[in-house]
């Protein structure tokens, strides 16, 4: 299992037009990956502009997948001016643990 982390920020005024943008993304995902078993975003309390992507793939085919598809690409090329810094991308394994039961 392979979770990706991937923190965006939002330049100040452009955070309703980012959000906008990145919840069409988790519908596109959910929509034409099945492969992804999580995609969740999440925004800031504390940093409205601030936003996080959980995901979840079972291996770097899925991932690659993943960044293969028309929607990536569009996400990618329709925040220019809108993000205040370079989005974070982190690869994590998982070690230990899991969904409580």
């Amino acid at each position: 299992m392979i979770i990706i982390t991937a923190t965006w920020k939002a330049k100040k005024g452009k955070e309703a037009t980012l959000k906008k943008l990145l919840k069409k993304m988790v519908v596109e995902v959910q929509k034409n990956e099945p492969d992804c078993l999580e995609y969740t975003l999440h925004q800031g309390l504390e940093d409205k502009c601030r936003f996080f992507f959980f995901e979840r793939y079972p291996d770097m085919n899925a991932i690659e997948f993943h960044k293969s598809t028309p929607h990536f690409s569009a996400l990618i090329n329709s925040t220019e001016g809108l993000i205040a810094e370079p989005v974070r991308v982190e690869l994590l394994e998982v070690v230990e643990g899991g969904e409580k039961r």
